[in-house]
């Protein structure tokens, strides 16, 4: 996924753009821009058609007076709204993410595990507009849910994606990446181990026979228990 420059981004709605809807601080929603579809909520009925050609960030008037406001799909906003497939990362965390791996213009990114895509979003900003995001998920139906999210908040307005590559979409199962996560799974189960024979020898040796039996059993509880 290729971030694009700032200054080839859309700054007008058009047909077919994706906008949220800002109607208060703790109300918000993402809507696809139709023409010919309405919108219709407790501040009034807002047309699809008239949104088109306005700025974003502009304030828009229901009929009967109430009015809402038609906000880029930044990546902070699109935490707020997306639809939660699985557990997501928010603003903090990902802020925290992206400074701690130092990420700049033109790093390139491999996240595992793409799930709702909310932190997929802030990485290709933080790394436009010369670097690459390879994100990749297991689940195969969370992964083509996310990649049409993906194409449509990135390439539709800000970050166009000139190359999505999503595991197991686009690539075979004999991928290198997929050795890649083999491995790195094989190395927190092996350091796992290490730790628990380690916690278990000290245990035998400063409780004894019967503290130091207790104490293994507490570690490798977890894993019998089915």
């Amino acid at each position: 996924m290729l971030a694009c420059p700032i200054e080839e981004r859309s700054h007008e709605i058009k047909d077919g753009d994706l906008v949220i809807v800002y109607e208060r601080h703790d109300r918000m929603k993402a809507l696809v821009v139709k023409k010919g579809e309405q919108l219709q909520n407790r501040y009034g009925v807002f047309k699809h058609s008239d949104w088109i050609g306005k700025p974003y960030g502009c304030r828009v008037s229901g009929k009967t007076g109430g009015f809402v406001y038609l906000l880029a799909p930044t990546p902070e906003l699109w935490t707020c709204v997306l639809s939660h497939r699985t557990q997501i990362l928010y603003v903090a965390d990902i802020s925290f993410v992206v400074s701690y791996l130092e990420l700049r213009p033109g790093s390139v990114v491999l996240e595992s595990g793409t799930g709702s895509g909310s932190l997929t979003t802030s990485l290709a900003r933080a790394i436009a507009p010369s670097g690459h995001v390879y994100t990749f998920d297991f689940h195969e139906e969370r992964a083509s849910s996310a990649r049409l999210v993906l194409i449509l908040v990135l390439e539709c307005q800000h970050w166009s994606c000139h190359r999505l590559c999503m595991w197991p979409l686009d690539m075979g199962l004999e991928s290198g990446v997929l050795v890649l996560l083999l491995l790195d799974s094989v190395l927190i189960l092996f350091m796992y181990v290490i730790v628990l024979v380690s916690i278990s020898l000290v245990s035998f040796l400063l409780l004894g026979f019967g503290l130091g039996s207790s104490v293994f059993f507490l570690l490798v509880f977890p894993f019998l228990s089915p």
